[in-house]
């Protein structure tokens, strides 16, 4: 059956069966329902699965009039802001949360990524390790705590961070990718490559493997492993101009 398309639809086809079955009309409440923050939040938490981001900060907002002392609206106005790339607003949205909130780990590292996109990488260090303080073993946090690091250039300890990770959710595809640059810049190429192609077997679709598979093969001499690595990340991600440097090198 063709599924309704919209919620004026349902009713319609409610109120005929209300009127077959039991004779009876459906009557709407003669005075508004008061609406409350969790009916702004539920909504705004749809909005924001289906990727309507603008209409779901609006609904936290209006949320947020009824109710500014609820440190998860905050929070959650804050990851929709990050998800709109407005990382400078969500990082003042994530502060009150944790003002609210101090020991909320999930509040720590999604104000870590908007640092680490704004490029403020002592910030974003910061906000991570405190989400560790509180989650130690959260393979999500591990593996931000282990990206910052590896971009500062501290790969022991970022190695220690994906490890602890993957001690938690040993088939992570994001730590065991992370794993496999880690290892590149250990000047570990072959231990690297194999990182890579294990991680292939469970994410084939991942270009980060790809691409990390393709610079395992440049760093071992390997030029025909290597174009073929690079042709299977490009058709993933046709226009990365450090493959197709990479390719025609």
């Amino acid at each position: 059956a063709d599924r309704p398309g919209s919620f004026e639809d349902v009713r319609g086809e409610l109120s005929r069966l209300l009127r077959k079955r039991y004779h009876r009309e459906v009557r709407l409440p003669s005075v508004p329902v008061p609406v409350g923050p969790d009916h702004w939040n539920n909504k705004a938490v749809s909005f924001h699965a289906l990727q309507r981001h603008e209409e779901a900060l609006r609904c936290y907002e209006r949320a947020l009039q009824l109710d500014p002392g609820d440190g998860d609206l905050w929070q959650n106005k804050g990851a929709v802001l990050v998800s709109l790339k407005r990382f400078a607003e969500a990082i003042e949205s994530l502060e009150r949360a944790l003002l609210l909130c101090p020991a909320d780990s999930d509040v720590w590292n999604n104000k870590g990524l908007a640092h680490l996109e704004l490029r403020q990488l002592d910030s974003a260090l910061d906000c991570f390790k405190k989400a560790a303080r509180f989650s130690p073993r959260d393979p999500l946090v591990c593996k931000n705590l282990a990206q910052v690091l590896c971009e500062r250039g501290e790969i022991e300890e970022a190695m220690e961070w994906i490890l602890k990770g993957l001690g938690n959710d040993e088939r992570n595809p994001a730590l065991l990718e992370l794993k496999g640059f880690a290892l590149l810049a250990l000047r570990q190429p072959e231990q690297a490559l194999q990182c890579f192609d294990d991680t292939l077997e469970i994410a084939p679709q991942r270009f980060g493997l790809w691409r990390g598979k393709a610079m395992a093969h440049e760093r071992l001499g390997q030029f025909g492993e290597l174009l073929n690595a690079c042709e299977r990340a490009l058709e993933l991600k046709p226009e990365d101009g450090e493959l197709l440097t990479l390719k025609a090198n």
